[in-house]
């Protein structure tokens, strides 16, 4: 039998997708281990790999026997395109219950072993298939083409039909997932590309009809759709990564917020608390009322120190401070405030003068009086005159108010106002 030249022209294509096959299937091999497990795990992709590459030697296969220009050796590359067929229904398999996630013992145990009982029937080939060949000529695109065609042997039908089903069943799983999984369309299109080539070369395979082979451009085409995905998932693991680093840098700004707040806040009622200390320790003070008066002062500061502490514990470990919200009464609450301050031992020639009418307000008291603490104390610390004024106002906003807080003093330069709300 001569087989004709025009033959060879179905080799071309395979040829190019084998190459195709072979290096997406080693570009998923060796990327697996370093994907970030989500959507589509390393597992995955490591079957998925060597899907492509199991197609690629059934590719090259096949083209090796189109091209043949004798019979022993077009059955031989035949043989050994059916034997690559094997694994690679087994790697599309598992590849499908590891992105699947399916759980049956049957899919991640019993299939692969009957798989290998079929690799192993290839240790004598006509178990698969009969050495008798059937050479069909169609017409494709306007081009002859001639297609050597084997006889399938009963064990190679029952591979056939096994690897049929199993498909069927996977193929309700995939259909289940996409379903789900709109987002994932490429994997969708991909798949059905997939299944349609695959029912087309079964019904050849079967000769139902005379055509071509089209099984590997199908699975060229969900190639195509995973390798889409895969970008997809990489920029995810991108968007993932920015996003921790975003958190991160948060958590930094955290740590240093707690650091200003404990060197700040903290330590400032505890110098005042040790100042009243040193007072009272003083033999010459005598004064039972002056006495009385800096221990107050010291219970005072205890007291707004004790609250800072347990907010500080609260926010540790809950990453938020519970406030109690309430309306404020501004006369008791300047007045805790000055009292903590006591700023007439260090400034008597220093005042606060406070404005009237102030409007209703409903908010957390500790923060306001923190806020004032603060203000005030950095107006008279950081003066440059004795007679250091404060004041303060309250006016009603639409939907708020208006806390203003004035001094004497020199003011913030210029060049560090954009700073104010930084920490430190």
């Amino acid at each position: 039998m001569v087989i004709p030249e025009s033959m060879s022209l179905s080799s071309l294509p395979l040829l190019i997708m084998g190459g195709l096959l072979l290096w997406s299937g080693l570009f998923f091999v060796s990327f697996s281990p370093y994907l970030p497990r989500g959507n589509l795990g390393s597992k995955a992709y490591l079957y998925f790999g060597l899907t492509a590459l199991a197609f690629a030697l059934f590719s090259f296969a096949g083209a090796a026997a189109f091209s043949q220009p004798r019979l022993p050796e077009a059955y031989f590359w035949n043989s050994v395109q059916f034997f690559f067929s094997i694994p690679l229904v087994v790697f599309f398999i598992l590849f499908s219950v590891h992105h699947l996630k399916i759980h049956h013992v049957y899919f991640r145990w019993v299939f692969p072993l009957i798989g290998l009982v079929f690799c192993l029937a290839f240790v004598k080939p006509s178990l698969m298939l009969h050495y008798e060949m059937v050479f069909t000529r169609f017409n494709l695109f306007g081009i002859e083409v001639t297609q050597p065609r084997m006889q399938l042997a009963p064990l190679g039908i029952t591979f056939i039909l096994w690897a049929f089903v199993n498909a069927v069943l996977v193929g309700i799983f995939w259909l289940k997932y996409l379903n789900s999984h709109s987002k994932e369309w490429s994997l969708m299109l991909g798949f059905f590309l997939f299944l349609l080539a695959g029912s087309y070369d079964a019904a050849v395979s079967f000769n139902f009809f005379q055509g071509p082979n089209l099984f590997v451009y199908g699975f060229s085409g969900l190639l195509a759709g995973m390798a889409w995905q895969l970008l997809r998932n990489i920029n995810d693991a991108n968007q993932i990564y920015r996003q921790k680093t975003e958190e991160l840098e948060k958590a930094n700004k955290e740590i240093r917020f707690l650091v200003s707040t404990i060197s700040h806040d903290i330590l400032a009622p505890l110098v005042s608390i040790h100042g009243f200390t040193d007072l009272l320790l003083d033999e010459k003070l005598k004064n039972i009322q002056e006495r009385q008066n800096y221990l107050e002062r010291i219970r005072a500061n205890a007291r707004h120190m004790t609250s800072l502490l347990s907010d500080l514990a609260a926010y540790l470990q809950m990453g938020r401070v519970e406030e109690e919200w309430r309306d404020i009464d501004w006369a008791l609450l300047i007045q805790e405030t000055l009292n903590v301050l006591n700023l007439n031992q260090d400034w008597p020639q220093g005042r606060v003068e406070v404005g009237e009418d102030w409007p209703a307000f409903y908010g957390s008291p500790k923060r306001i009086k923190q806020m004032l603490m603060n203000l005030i104390q950095n107006a008279f610390k950081y003066s440059d005159r004795p007679d250091v004024v404060v004041r303060l106002h309250g006016k009603a906003t639409t939907g708020g108010m208006i806390l203003r807080v004035e001094d004497n003093g020199p003011g913030i330069p210029e060049g560090l106002r954009e700073r104010i709300f930084e920490i430190f």
